[in-house]
């Protein structure tokens, strides 16, 4: 689930039993940063079997999501769609 926080205007972004705070910015880096890991994983397929659980790092020490290529995928197209949508709201905001 992502939504925008309607007092500090950050995301709130909740996968699985996470939930993070973020800025629009942040938001956007990690999509970028999942959406390459999305195309290595599709692009090794011998190496990574949509039912097997992977760790992937948040925070560049102890913090990582557990979850299957094909859950990864699921994040992937909730995010993108929650992009989109903070771009609407952001000419939304400007047209105001």
């Amino acid at each position: 689930m992502v939504y925008l926080c309607t007092k500090c205007r950050n995301l709130k972004v909740e996968i699985g039993t996470i939930l993070a705070l973020v800025s629009r910015k942040s938001f956007r880096l990690i999509l970028a940063d999942f959406k390459d890991r999305q195309s290595f994983i599709h692009g090794n397929r011998e190496v990574f079997h949509t039912d097997e659980k992977m760790y992937i790092c948040l925070n560049k020490q102890n913090l990582f999501l557990s979850l299957t290529a094909n859950e990864m995928d699921d994040v992937i197209d909730l995010f993108e769609v929650s992009n989109h949508m903070l771009a609407v709201e952001e000419i939304i905001r400007e047209e105001l």
